[in-house]
């Protein structure tokens, strides 16, 4: 988990930033465009309403309608090829029309944030955000999430003026007031209303909040209840549905600015460690978090960007030509991993089956249901089902995740992909990196570090281990995975009680990495992995034994409801000869 203590590129001075961000070249521009609408044309409804003939018509001529609706998962209703690529919990849209206003609000914000002067470039990034919020779940969605992020900045810039206080604060109550009322025909209501919030949210804030942010201990723990938020949200609601007092119902405005909560852990990281200005622009915080690059698959690399240092640093950090020809060429591969991804399964599931190995369609749900149900399972079934699953899960993450990072990129920000090439992983450690890049950095700025120099009086190997443990262990488990999962299936006791089943995965995982990073410490080799030399032969065994320990303790993460712990370690056994 070693790594850099401030991830990303160096801070760009305004006036390089401005030679980064001039010129037009009508090149580029059509480059992204024709690239957007590539993207319509197979993963949108745009053909069905147009009358034009979309992508499943040239699928028509596979003989196999079985491959035609499966392996490329064309929609038999409106063409269009299904993906992993979608908005979630959009109000009533199809899948093909939400992806089509996905990427009108894309292209939007691209020719916008292109063509306008650097000082309008934030502001312009920050609007086509709130309008694809409100053109996807209504507007009053996109007030909540503009209000929750607003008293976030609130809480770590307050502003010194009086006068400016009661502003910020009316403001506050204002963006507030707009997802909870529901204008009435009174005129005076609709006047006064408004007028009392704005007052309250004032007062509230210059004589409340405002008093416990000059107090430097009051402070630091308002910050951290505000980076801390999800938990704040999370734990209480299962507990409470767990005493049987009702399941919680988060509107979707506070849903949405939940899912952002890694961003808002690494933001405070950022703050703690001097990276933010203390008096920090309100429209170069809310690009911290509003930007369309967070509008695809909420869930799904919402870690990406960092917290502000990274997403500030990246901005126009290089010649915006070459960073949004660098986006087209990762939405170029992310296109390959959406739609070849899963033919590509398809045809390796095929291929075991020839062979004899049942793969059980490469899902580690179904195996294990398999083996509850007491049938028998072979080793070699077991081995390539799990290795289906990685495959599977590779496939569905990389197309998600090129593509949003292609989205920062076009929108000026020169961010790193997320995975880079993680098949090439000899160990476990550079698996986890090449694989998970964002969440890594999260996991390793938000707890590794602090646990390692806090426990400076350990012995080394001792600090690695309690630090991988707290980070890839504790952290993984309790602040991101039982966080999402929460979120999405509902505020309940059981839905927390099953993501905590699945502790053996992480304990391994943090186990894995540990050992590989004991046995690397102190090592130095000038060789690079996969060099054509006699100790080619150990690469290839190094990477083998990675992926299959990888893919085989995901038996604990994905397993049949009516599964034991114990049923799930006797299957691990299996995959490794010892059933």
């Amino acid at each position: 988990m070693s790594g850099p203590l401030f991830l990303g590129p160096a801070r760009v001075d305004e006036a390089r930033r401005r030679q980064h961000a001039a010129g037009f070249r009508p090149g580029v521009m059509l480059a992204v465009l024709g690239m957007l609408l590539l993207y319509a044309w197979l993963f949108s409804s745009l053909p069905h309403h147009l009358g034009l003939p979309g992508p499943g018509l040239l699928f028509e001529l596979l003989p196999d309608p079985v491959v035609r609706l499966n392996a490329l998962r064309i929609d038999p209703t409106q063409g269009q090829i299904r993906s992993e690529l979608r908005v979630w919990l959009n109000q009533g849209w199809s899948l093909g029309d939400e992806i089509g206003l996905l990427l009108g609000v894309v292209a939007g914000a691209f020719l916008t944030v292109y063509l306008l002067p650097l000082p309008a470039k934030r502001p312009a990034l920050v609007a086509w955000f709130l309008g694809g919020v409100a053109l996807l779940y209504g507007h009053r969605v996109a007030l909540g999430v503009l209000a929750a992020d607003w008293l976030v900045y609130l809480i770590f810039h307050p502003p010194d003026a009086n006068r400016r206080s009661l502003a910020c604060g009316a403001l506050a109550g204002l963006l507030l007031l707009g997802p909870l009322w529901q204008p009435e025909s009174a005129a005076i209501t609709n006047l006064l209303v408004p007028a009392l919030a704005a007052a309250a949210g004032a007062l509230l804030y210059r004589f409340g909040l405002r008093l416990l942010l000059a107090r430097p201990l009051a402070a630091a723990r308002l910050r951290t209840l505000a980076a801390w938020s999800s938990l704040l949200v999370v734990l209480p609601g299962a507990l409470w549905d767990g005493l049987g007092l009702g399941t919680w119902e988060l509107p979707l405005w506070l849903l949405l600015f939940l899912f952002q909560w890694k961003r808002l852990l690494m933001y405070r990281q950022d703050f703690l460690g001097g990276h933010i200005p203390a008096h920090l622009p309100p429209l170069r915080f809310l690009a911290t978090f509003l930007s369309p690059g967070a509008l695809p698959n909420w869930s799904t690399g919402a870690d990406i960007a960092q917290g502000h240092a990274y997403v500030e640093n990246t901005f126009y950090a290089r010649d915006k030509h070459t960073v949004a020809l660098e986006g087209v060429r990762l939405w170029g591969v992310a296109l390959v991993y959406l739609v070849g991804g899963p033919v590509l399964r398809h045809g390796l599931a095929a291929l075991a089956e020839t062979w004899g190995v049942p793969v059980f369609s490469g899902s580690l749900f179904r195996l294990s249901g398999h083996f509850v149900a007491g049938k028998p399972v072979e080793t070699a079934s077991v081995i390539v089902t799990c290795f289906l699953e990685q495959v599977r899960l590779l496939v569905l993450w990389a197309g998600v995740m090129h593509f949003k990072v292609g989205v920062w990129r076009v929108c000026g920000h020169d961010m790193a992909p997320n995975y880079h090439h993680p098949w090439a992983a000899t160990n476990l450690v550079v698996l986890y990196t090449r694989f998970t890049f964002y969440f890594r950095e999260f996991l390793v700025r938000v707890f590794y570090y602090p646990v390692f120099f806090r426990l400076r009086r350990w012995p080394v190997a001792w600090r690695i281990a309690a630090a991988t443990f707290a980070s890839v262990g504790l952290a993984n488990l309790l602040v991101a995975h039982l966080p999402e999962a929460m979120f999405f299936n509902g505020l309940e006791f059981r839905i927390g009680g099953d993501v905590l089943r699945r502790w053996p995965y992480f304990l391994l995982l943090a186990a894995g990495i540990t050992v590989v990073e004991l046995f690397l410490m102190g090592r130095r080799s000038t060789r690079k992995p996969w060099t054509l030399d006699r100790r080619l032969p150990l690469d290839l065994a190094a990477a083998w034994a990675t992926w299959h320990f990888y893919g085989v303790i995901h038996i604990f993460a994905h397993f049949n409801e009516r599964a034991t712990l114990g049923d799930n370690w006797r299957l691990f056994l299996i995959a490794f000869g010892l059933g």
